[in-house]
């Protein structure tokens, strides 16, 4: 048989970094591990008990503030890469 049975996709991987971490902030950055890839429209999410906001990050590294003291949070991103 000589036709293709299958599809290869390959998605590049962004890894995101917790830089800094104090009381009121989270000082993060990302980065994409594959070569010539642009990654853009990335979005975080911050959650806590209680407390859940998105933003929209623009620059690969970003300073989350106004963070209450005491609490786990969970952080989730999602992006576009060409």
């Amino acid at each position: 048989r000589h036709d293709a049975n299958g599809i290869f996709v390959v998605v590049p991987e962004m890894k995101v970094y917790i830089d800094k971490v104090t009381d009121k902030t989270i000082e993060f950055s990302y980065l994409s591990k594959c070569k010539d890839v642009t990654i853009s429209n990335v979005e975080v999410t911050i959650e806590a008990d209680g407390y859940k906001e998105t933003k929209k990050i623009e620059t690969e590294e970003y300073l989350w503030d106004n963070l209450i003291p005491n609490q786990n949070y969970t952080l989730t991103y999602c992006s576009n890469s060409k």
